[in-house]
């Protein structure tokens, strides 16, 4: 809980490392923290299939035109 407040108080984003389980997200997200990374989202890959996974998401998150 301190140091997202401490990186909010800041104005810093803070991202989270290492996230593996739903109820870690939902805690973070209560605590105003809404980046994450960790196997909750994907293993480790390489960077061309990196690309791939962003664009697929970023895909699912733009707005559409």
């Amino acid at each position: 809980k301190m140091v997202i407040a401490l990186g909010k108080s800041l104005g810093l984003n803070v991202i989270a490392e290492g996230v593996e389980k739903e109820e870690q997200k939902a805690f973070l997200l209560q605590y105003g923290c809404s980046s994450f990374q960790g196997y909750l989202f994907s293993r480790p890959l390489p960077p061309a299939q990196l690309v791939e996974f962003v664009h697929a998401r970023a895909a699912l998150i733009r707005p559409a035109a």
